[in-house]
Order: structure tokens, then sequence, then C-alpha cells
């Protein structure tokens, strides 16, 4: 999956760009890529921009520990041999994923 910071993933009423979403913006958007209150998620960097930190931090913000950043990104995956594929998987079922934030 790609996480768009700028619209399906901020509060685009905000006025302000990259803005939080919500928790309900959240949950809609991960249920829909399938992700399930019991998933492992790995975030990784495909470019250099530095935005699987934002990732992991968001699904921190939003209740979920089971989220990990893959060091060094899928440049190192593909070093190291490892196997990827061309293009996104699709998903197949709509995930039970359920944001609770966490205020403070």
């Amino acid at each position: 999956m790609r996480f768009d910071f700028k619209k399906q993933l901020a509060d685009l009423s905000s006025g302000l760009s990259h803005t939080m979403c919500s928790p309900e913006q959240f949950t809609e958007q991960m249920q829909l890529l399938g992700v399930d209150n019991d998933s492992l998620v790995v975030i990784y960097e495909d470019g250099g921009l530095f935005s699987a930190a934002r990732g992991w931090w968001m699904f921190k913000a939003m209740g979920f520990d089971n989220v990990k950043v893959l060091s060094g990104g899928l440049a190192k995956w593909q070093s190291l041999g490892y196997l990827t594929q061309v293009e996104y998987s699709q998903n197949h079922h709509k995930g039970n994923f359920k944001a609770r934030a966490r205020v403070g």
C-alpha cells in the first residue's frame, strides 16, 4: 500500500498541508487496504523521502503497535536479494482495523 499524506490520510478541512487525519478517516483507509487489528504492518521507503517514519508514527498515534519500519528501505531489501513484486497487491477483504487515538 502507499500512504497518501496529501489526500487520503490528511485532514483537508484544516487549511494546513499534511495535517493528521481523524481516527475515523484513518480507520476507513486502513480497512480499505485490508489492515486488521491483528495485522503486522511493515513500512518502508522506496525513494528516500523519509515518509516511513511518518507512517509508523501515524499507526502509533492511532493506537496500533504492531507496526515496523524496514531498516534500509526497499533498496537495502533488494540489495540483499530478497524477492519483490512489480505491482501492488490487490486487497481481497475489508480489514477490521479500528483506530484508537492516543491523547497526550
